[in-house]
């Protein structure tokens, strides 16, 4: 019975953020404005993670540029798929 914990557990994580998104959404939330907050407290926790354990580490990926590409490429897909959110109803997208 423990097995499947952690798949109960990835499922909510996973379908809860639709729900979420589409309650931002009716409470006046545009999409750019709920990416910049995910992506803001994304980076202060990661930031503060990295620099606790691995600061040599740290510096050498914010100097490289593949960093940058792959974070606007990352930045353009979470954009476009809370826009895709706007379309379709919660429970549709947490199927999907």
């Amino acid at each position: 019975m423990l097995r499947y914990v952690p798949i109960l557990v990835t499922v909510v994580i996973w379908s809860w953020s639709d729900v979420f998104i589409k309650h931002l959404q009716t409470a006046g939330f545009d999409s750019f404005s709920q990416n910049f907050y995910r992506y803001a407290v994304s980076a202060v926790v990661m930031l503060v993670i990295a620099a606790l354990t691995d600061r040599q580490g740290l510096r050498k990926t914010f100097s490289s540029p593949a960093f940058i590409v792959a974070g606007l490429f990352c930045a353009a897909y979470q954009t476009s798929a809370v826009l895709g959110l706007y379309y379709v109803f919660p429970a549709f997208s947490a199927l999907i």
